[in-house]
């Protein structure tokens, strides 16, 4: 009998660590959400869209789930929600397709309030993935009715929960941080002047051909500066763009100038501005219309940055009210001069190496590399792949470019 006794507390012992556990690991768990924002001059409008993420890396999958924020009724009025992922498009869960009901949503019943309730039609299996990349859910856009007041996004824990894919209303994912967006000013339309456009370009340092994405490690490791990093030579520009935290998938600062129609050589104004994972170009409040302090007009566009061979396009641009999308990355003819982009798997990139910035890929960019060739957790313009660390990987970088000439109208 004390034998039979002392196995069944064994196994109930057993059994207590085995559901310490499972409870441990489903709330080891736990999801981070934040905006994602852009402004709609051509529609008056001001769109976020959600995204998720894993606070620890972990890979999780999602059940049902809800998501509540608030924002400014003063100054926004709901007009559209888009589902993005979760829903019955889905097709990338080893081909099973309706994974998900449609999104149910209400923005309309309580101005100033959003509810999302994504729905799993079958326990157990979901996509995607909840991991350390950010996931898209959905887009909501509202009409700007005070240009001058803040969006003051806010996600909200009160009507917020999220189910594991066992749906059993028992194991829920944690909730991390919440980020929202409040910044006076993002939804003035009337800063964006006379002479704006959108612009996609790539950096060859931080190209990723198999994701067709960049890297952002300089985001992640800290290391971005929150001011423009332009104020010193060759560069000696005088802006004062500044954020107190960046917006997410930024990969690093950028340097515009628009050039005379009439004669390239002359500089008309310039704008320090971010590039993002995707290739887009976004201002300093995350909108990918740029607009520069000069009437309408015929322009050139330059993108110079620290650590690449900086480029002119090649078509001079009608630039105007509305903007004109201008993307470097479809071909080697859209930047003027000689091969001056570089073909990595049918998308053209900015050529890496030009470290001292004067346009001209020489021994000079190589001494500046052997100076400090093993910096650790620094923002340098001699590492070459933008991760914070410069080794060999850099000299290769510019190796491969080097004796590169840029266009005339980059060189210092």
């Amino acid at each position: 009998m004390k034998t039979k006794k002392r196995n069944t507390s064994l196994g109930l012992l057993l059994s207590f660590i085995i559901c310490m556990f499972i409870s441990w690991d489903t709330h080891a768990q736990v999801v981070d959400m934040q905006f994602d924002t852009r402004l709609d001059c051509s529609n008056n409008q001001f769109c976020a869209t959600m995204q998720l993420t894993s606070q620890d890396n972990s890979v999780f999958e999602l059940g049902n789930s809800s998501i509540y924020f608030l924002y400014n009724e003063q100054a926004l009025s709901f007009n559209s929600y888009s589902s993005i992922n979760f829903n019955t498009l889905d097709t990338d869960c080893n081909g099973q397709i309706s994974l998900w009901a449609e999104h149910a949503y209400d923005g309309t019943s309580v101005p100033g309030e959003f509810l999302l309730t994504m729905v799993l039609n079958t326990d157990g299996v979901s996509c995607p993935s909840i991991d350390n990349s950010r996931v898209d859910v959905g887009e909501i856009c509202f009409d700007i009715l005070d240009p001058s007041a803040s969006p003051d996004l806010a996600f909200n824990l009160k009507f917020t929960q999220f189910n594991s894919s066992i749906n059993n209303a028992v194991d829920h994912i944690g909730i991390g941080n919440l980020l929202g967006f409040t910044q006076s000013g993002s939804l003035d339309c009337a800063n964006q002047s006379g002479a704006v456009l959108k612009l996609t370009a790539f950096l060859e340092g931080t190209y990723d051909e198999a994701s067709g994405e960049m890297t952002t490690d300089l985001l992640t490791s800290n290391l971005l500066p929150l001011s423009q990093p332009f104020n010193t030579a060759p560069y000696n520009y005088t802006g004062s763009e500044s954020l107190s935290s960046f917006p997410p998938d930024v990969v690093d600062w950028v340097l515009l100038e628009l050039r005379d129609g009439n004669n390239i050589q002359t500089m008309l104004d310039q704008k320090a501005v971010l590039i993002k994972k995707n290739g887009t170009l976004v201002d300093v409040n995350n909108n990918d219309v740029l607009g520069f302090d000069v009437a309408a007009g015929n322009y050139y566009i330059v993108i110079r940055h620290k650590r690449h061979l900086d480029v002119v396009g090649s078509e001079m641009l009608s630039l105007g009210s509305n903007p004109i999308i201008y993307d470097f990355s479809i071909g080697q003819d859209r930047a003027m001069g000689t091969e001056q982009l570089k073909n990595m798997g049918g998308r053209y990139t900015l050529l890496s190496g030009d470290y001292d910035g004067n346009g001209i890929q020489n021994n000079l960019d190589f001494n500046l590399w052997k100076q400090d060739n093993a910096a650790v957790l620094q923002y340098l313009p001699f590492d070459g792949d933008g991760n914070g660390i410069v080794n060999n990987l850099d000299y290769n970088l510019w190796f491969r470019n080097r004796s590169k000439v840029g266009f005339e109208a980059i060189q210092f």
